[in-house]
């Protein structure tokens, strides 16, 4: 079964289940395979990695590479200090390693995913990135142009908006809501993408796939724009990689405005607004396959377009004992924004209310909604504006040795980023969450006669 199927990707690899009869403690199992070939996409230029440390003993470990090509093969090791011996073999050259009694390396539960804590080994052929952008140009070029099926809707888009800003803005807003998002990674379809037609024709595509399309509307329209390799899991880390084909898994795409570069992706969804609203992840670094890029090129931090900004309002005007009205007025940016719109189209109004009902009642139980709660989406900011009003019947309590009654106030939206990991001693960094700023304010009226301020 393949393992990529819940996120819409589907690249052949298949599993074998083996199960091996009377295997007892300290017996040996002895298994060989062979794969023969390798992917065409890959013009025969060869790269290798290996890790030489787990978080298991190993007792003895090898690889040897015989190299018979003109050009040398390279390699680099990162967190390891194993020797990699060289020699002449016949008409090849022998690399070969040997380690022995590796003992485990166990790690932190709740790690980022940019860490590599292990020692690991690379064998590569391409000395530069400059080599991996015409590789990559080469897949691209052919197919950045969607002919007679793009032209319409370009039109389209030039009649309606003004701006080059609009039109980008107005073009990857079509790519992103009319093409839904489906990888078939079979063979060379690992990385080389589809033409622009033929996208617009079956109604879906990968990360690939839908840049080409955008690109391809953006060249209909006049703009410029160009494909982005970037590595979403360890982002800025792929600086510390050599030049590999591999070392990358999703396409974004770069175009400059005014001397203004923008950086925008269209397999994400729910993004409305103006472009320098439009909210798009730091990978750290990204190779631009524009034919004459050298080098990884640093992209912005745009982590300020995403935040939350919260304004809760208790009116306490009741006096003490009595039901308190609560007010929450919710302003989402960005990806926060995006979450928002993927939250109500996915689970319904009706579910999201009960959602929040469930939420407060937590800290205030008994908590009842007193109107549905209200929505109003930006069309240029592309933020999203939330009301919800509460009755809280139960909100104080009562000392009756003291005659005392005590409200409380809870921060509740910091709840999850202020969590420690269940493990607090470390030996790797803590795990980092989401890009996202969150500003919660709190507003009451007094009440009469009031005997304790509230706590919070």
């Amino acid at each position: 079964r393949e393992s990529g199927l819940e996120e819409q990707m589907y690249d052949g690899h298949l599993t074998a289940n083996i199960i091996v009869d009377d295997v007892r403690v300290g017996d040996i199992i002895e298994y060989s395979y062979t794969r023969t070939g390798t992917n065409p996409i890959y013009k025969g230029v060869f790269n290798y990695e290996r890790n030489v440390q787990w978080n298991i003993p190993v007792h003895y470990q090898g690889i040897r590479v015989l190299w018979g090509k003109p050009n040398p093969l390279h390699s680099k090791k990162l967190n390891t200090d194993v020797a990699i011996k060289k020699k002449a073999y016949g008409r090849f050259q022998e690399y070969s390693l040997a380690l022995t009694d590796t003992p485990a390396h166990p790690i932190n539960s709740e790690v980022p995913k940019w860490f590599q804590p292990y020692g690991i080994v690379y064998f590569y052929e391409a000395d530069t990135w400059s080599e991996i952008v015409a590789w990559a140009a080469a897949l691209y070029d052919n197919v950045k142009d969607g002919g007679t099926a793009v032209a319409p809707i370009a039109k389209t888009i030039e009649q309606s908006a003004g701006t080059p800003e609009a039109k980008v803005s107005a073009a990857l807003n079509y790519v992103q809501s009319n093409i839904r998002y489906l990888g078939i990674e079979m063979g060379t379809g690992s990385h080389a993408p589809s033409s622009a037609q033929e996208t617009l024709q079956r109604r879906y595509g990968d990360c690939k796939d839908k840049a080409v399309l955008f690109i391809s509307l953006l060249k209909a329209l006049g703009i410029r724009a160009y494909p982005a390799l970037v590595n979403t899991e360890i982002k800025q880390h792929i600086a510390e990689l050599p030049p590999m084909m591999d070392a990358f898994n999703h396409v974004i795409v770069k175009t400059v405005l005014d001397g203004k570069i923008y950086w925008l992706d269209p397999t994400r969804s729910y993004q409305i607004g103006k472009l320098e609203h439009i909210y798009q992840p730091d990978y750290g670094y990204a190779l631009v396959v524009d034919g004459m890029a050298r080098s990884l090129e640093s992209m912005h931090n745009s982590a300020h377009l995403s935040r939350n900004v919260i304004n809760d309002s208790f009116d306490l005007t009741k006096g003490v004992g009595q039901e308190v009205l609560f007010e929450s007025s919710t302003g989402y940016y960005g990806y926060a924004a995006e979450r928002a719109r993927y939250d109500l189209a996915s689970k319904g109004a009706a579910s999201l209310q009960q959602q929040y009902l469930d939420f407060y009642s937590a800290y205030y139980p008994g908590i009842e909604a007193r109107t549905n709660f209200e929505r109003v989406d930006d069309p240029n900011t592309g933020v999203v504006t939330q009301k919800e009003k509460y009755r809280i019947k139960n909100f104080w309590t009562k000392n009756d040795e003291d005659q005392e009654y005590t409200g409380y106030f809870y921060v509740n939206s910091f709840a999850f980023d202020l969590s420690k990991p269940d493990q607090v001693n470390r030996n790797a960094p803590y795990p980092t969450r989401k890009p996202l700023w969150t500003t919660h304010t709190f507003m009451s009226n007094p009440m009469p006669n009031m005997i304790k301020p509230p706590m919070c």
